[in-house]
């Protein structure tokens, strides 16, 4: 990138200049401290933006998240028009695959056919309002993964984020692939604008990683987009960075898709009247009530969840237990009862119990039973079959003969213990 605020000591996270499609990405660097994703993150997406030429072959990447079937968040700064001397951006494609390396074909990547920044972003002041929007030509075959629906407060900070984005893994390397990456790090502060996050020293967000997500999971089990990756601080070894808060940008959100005519059935934060089953953006909208059509009461910001005694468990981690939260593995009615929302029953048990999902981790005593942690079955307690053989003389049961009662069996054996003893 070529702005003058590249030389100061506080830098955007970075949208690198490439000279070939065939090989993207090749001065990108990792997320500092993170690992290769394994597969888990397939919503994060590669971002390659073309500019110049008519038929432009420079482009610069960054990285980006599906939030929706054809919608993805970035950064605003990842589609300035101003970038490369008022060149202009001439098309804006995505990606999924997890490695991107000089193999990668034009069958590879999907289309952009509308993209969009939040109006008061400038690149004078390139981390205020740093948001962009994308619209797909057509769906990734991957899952959504949804914007948080309520507001960021100060109970967030210190829990843990999964931060994702896409870089080089071997720096030194000029031909390195390069690999969508993950790391945990904890929500460090909240500003009005940010979230501040980085591990000192360890480990944050660097040079590629404009545009991608931080997602936190809350105790419904959902994984939804908190952060879109900013801005980083050189002199910290990109151990020290800021996030554009996403809780503060769903009307632009709405906005845009309603705009582009993507609104579906499916969640994509706009609410399609006449769905069967119902549209959940509708379900869940906001509208003074607390709609039991919602299947997930955490998306209805209507619906309380505070650690009161409301009616509802809360997923959030209160301080005080929430008296309408059963104890999980206690008996329930129905997944609004449970902190980690799941009623659970099994083939051996009538009654239901709060329980979690497998991918929340099952605890002690449970075991993951077709996606639910479930206590696990216990073969009924068969009637025990008894041989009892005695001495050569005397009394002896023996011969197969079977003793039904145990009661029996003892009361046998008192009877031998007293003829052995006298004598013959």
């Amino acid at each position: 990138m070529r702005h003058a605020w590249l030389g100061l000591v506080a830098a955007l996270v970075g949208c690198e200049r490439t000279a070939s499609f065939e090989a993207p990405g090749q001065r990108q660097h990792e997320i500092v401290g993170g690992m290769p994703d394994d597969g888990g993150f397939p919503q994060t997406l590669g971002v390659a933006v073309f500019y110049g030429a008519a038929t432009p072959t420079q482009y610069y990447t960054c990285t980006g998240v599906l939030i929706a079937p054809t919608i993805a968040l970035t950064a605003a700064h990842c589609l300035d028009e101003t970038l490369e001397a008022d060149a202009g951006i001439r098309r804006v494609l995505v990606t999924a695959r997890p490695v991107m390396t000089s193999s990668a074909t034009g069958s590879d990547w999907l289309e952009v056919v509308r993209w969009r920044r939040t109006p008061e972003w400038t690149p004078q002041l390139a981390k205020v309002r740093d948001l962009g929007v994308l619209q797909l030509a057509q769906p990734i075959p991957a899952t959504p993964a949804p914007p948080i629906s309520r507001p960021l407060d100060v109970v967030d900070v210190g829990r843990p984020m999964e931060v994702v984005g896409y870089g080089r893994r071997v720096p030194t390397v000029s031909s390195s692939a390069r690999q969508r990456t993950v790391v945990s790090l904890p929500l460090r502060g909240l500003t009005p604008e940010h979230i501040q996050l980085g591990e000192a020293g360890v480990a944050g967000v660097c040079a590629g990683d404009s545009g991608g997500p931080s997602f936190m999971t809350d105790r419904d089990g959902v994984r939804r987009v908190v952060g879109i990756h900013s801005w980083t601080f050189n002199d910290a070894g990109c151990t020290n960075g800021l996030d554009t808060r996403v809780d503060l940008y769903r009307d632009f959100i709405v906005d845009f898709v309603t705009d582009a005519g993507a609104q579906s059935c499916a969640s994509d934060l706009v609410c399609v009247p006449g769905c069967q089953p119902i549209d959940q953006d509708c379900a869940c909208a906001s509208d003074g009530r607390c709609n039991p059509t919602c299947v997930n009461p955490r998306d209805d910001a209507d619906c309380p969840l505070s650690c009161e005694a409301d009616g509802f468990c809360s997923t959030l981690d209160c301080v005080t237990p929430d008296p309408d939260c059963h104890a999980e593995l206690d008996s329930c009615t129905s997944d609004q009862e449970c902190a980690w929302r799941t009623c659970a029953t099994d083939t051996q048990r009538g009654e239901r119990y709060c329980s979690r999902t497998c991918q929340q981790g099952c605890a002690e005593g449970t075991t993951c039973v077709g996606g639910a942690c479930l206590i696990p079955y216990v073969p009924p307690i068969s009637q025990p079959h008894i041989t009892v053989e005695g001495p050569a003389v005397g009394c002896q049961v023996g011969g197969g003969a079977e003793v039904v009662l145990l009661a029996l069996w003892a009361f046998t054996r008192r009877r031998c213990a007293r003829s052995l003893r006298r004598p013959w």
